[in-house]
């Protein structure tokens, strides 16, 4: 369900960021990898992520340690990938990549679960005072989906507001900061559940990014 919440997500910003020169076919996959379509996981905490084969290309956003990644094509060192996330396409150096899964997967996920109960607090917080200002509180729930990623469903009338983007920004911030600094990825979805933007760590500052256009 969250990949189809997500995929339009990441197909529209792809093309409004003109993607398409990095769609390009598999290559040639060098020994310390696998075949295309194999996971990897990140090595290294705040690993840009960039929407063609070279650093000299934009930053999507910056990738977590151990976050899950899956092989879409190759250019020389670099790999094209697909982040389990968020579900986003875009390429990252292959010295940043390991194949094998980290080992306290139970463990990062109990300490991950404690992060997003010290989060909820804020959250909470936000939402009573942001609330008192409109009358009602603009969101209806929290949940934690998978790693870094939480999701705020929130009113309808909150998300027309020209302003959400600056509450979404430092419910971002508390986020990342109830998580010891990782980078993390902040979703929110209507009251039917489908996606509108997503905030996300960039290399200077975070990104909110939408199915029609990516805004900085």
């Amino acid at each position: 369900m969250l990949k189809t919440i997500i995929r339009p997500l990441w197909f529209r910003v792809w093309f409004s960021l003109c993607f398409s020169a990095v769609l390009m076919g598999a290559f040639p996959v060098g020994s310390a990898f696998a075949e295309a379509e194999d996971h990897y996981y990140v090595s290294e905490n705040n690993t840009p992520f960039f929407t063609g084969p070279g650093m000299e290309n934009q930053v999507i956003g910056l990738l977590g340690e151990n976050q899950s990644l899956v092989e879409v094509s190759r250019d020389g060192e670099w790999v094209e990938v697909r982040d389990s996330l968020t579900e986003l396409v875009g390429w990252v150096h292959e010295s940043a990549l390991k194949v094998q899964a980290p080992e306290n997967l139970e463990a990062m996920a109990e300490q991950q679960q404690e992060h997003f109960e010290a989060f909820e607090e804020f959250y909470n917080g936000v939402n009573e005072r942001v609330g008192a200002a409109m009358g009602q509180p603009p969101f209806l729930k929290i949940e934690l989906i998978s790693g870094g990623l939480a999701r705020i469903t929130a009113d309808d009338s909150w998300l027309a507001n020209r302003r959400h983007k600056m509450v979404a920004f430092n419910l971002h911030k508390m986020w990342k900061g109830a998580s010891g600094g990782v980078p993390v990825v902040l979703s929110f979805a209507d009251k039917a559940g489908v996606e509108q933007f997503i905030v996300i760590d960039g290399p200077n500052r975070p990104r909110y990014l939408t199915p029609q256009k990516d805004v900085n």
